[in-house]
């Protein structure tokens, strides 16, 4: 199949979620979290992200805001090693935190932290993923 194939419609993760359950469309693209809570409702998984692309959640400023508040920026980056620094050195009690938060299964969180590549910074390869998912996306524009 390509994009041709079907009627692709743009929409934010959970009202597509609710569009599959409620009948509205056949199939949809789901998050992780997403996809586990669907398989939970009887969901069936066609296809994962594995092999076709590189997910990956990242966090930017535009140039402005960088420029009118590096402190911030400074501030944001200590606290994200922190937290990272925290998950390796208290697995358990993160996955803890992270399936209360999240109101999923202990089971689930630790599913999901081993199917996550938690990083600080991007590779060039990740870069250039980055670039490709951006090129797609803006292939889908009518």
């Amino acid at each position: 199949m390509t994009m041709k194939d079907v009627n692709y419609i743009p929409m934010p993760i959970t009202e597509a979620y609710n569009a599959m359950f409620a009948g509205k469309v056949d199939a949809t693209v789901l998050s992780t979290l997403k996809m586990l809570e669907a398989k939970k409702r009887g969901a069936r998984v066609l296809t994962t992200a594995k092999g076709l692309m590189l997910p990956k959640l990242v966090v930017a400023v535009n140039e402005s805001f960088a420029k009118n508040h590096p402190d911030w920026i400074a501030r944001y980056i200590k606290v994200q090693d922190e937290a990272m620094e925290f998950i390796k050195s208290h697995k358990h009690k993160a996955l803890q935190l992270a399936a209360e938060d999240h109101e999923i299964s202990y089971q689930d969180a630790e599913w999901l932290y081993n199917n996550t590549n938690f990083i600080n910074t991007l590779s060039t390869d990740e870069i250039n993923s980055v670039k490709n998912d951006i090129d797609f996306l803006l292939s889908l524009k009518k």
